[in-house]
């Protein structure tokens, strides 16, 4: 378990817009660990976790991109049911609120899960196999 830095960026919700994102980033061989993005009145919040967080900072202000940083708690839980489940009662029962929370596992494999929402599925299914 870690207490990490995040950074938050808000973005316009169009297509190619978090591609930009992690481009800036990759061009400066900064590694996402962790992402979620979220979409709401057509804006996105993408939230972002680092190997290098100076240089993922630099790197978004340099290209435009106001940071919002803050600190979270990253464990590894069990891939079981009831794990996350058991994990939020014992915060619960300690009066620790869940501002939000996003994991992702791939069962039987050490490989990270993304998912995607988006706009038209059977196009994107066929650009991502």
């Amino acid at each position: 378990m870690a207490i990490r830095k995040q950074i938050s960026v808000t973005m316009q919700n169009t297509p190619g817009t978090l591609a930009k994102v992690c481009s800036v980033l990759a061009e400066k061989k900064v590694n996402i660990l962790a992402l979620m993005s979220s979409e709401l009145e057509g804006k996105s919040l993408v939230r972002l976790i680092f190997d290098k967080v100076p240089a993922a900072r630099k790197a978004l202000q340099a290209a435009g991109y106001a940071c919002h940083e803050e600190q979270v708690l990253a464990t590894k839980l069990a891939n079981r049911p009831g794990t996350i489940a058991a994990t939020a009662k014992r915060l619960g029962d300690a009066g620790v609120n869940i501002d939000y929370v996003y994991s992702g596992a791939e069962p039987g494999s050490s490989k990270q899960l993304v998912v995607f929402s988006v706009s038209d599925l059977p196009r994107a299914r066929k650009l991502i196999k």
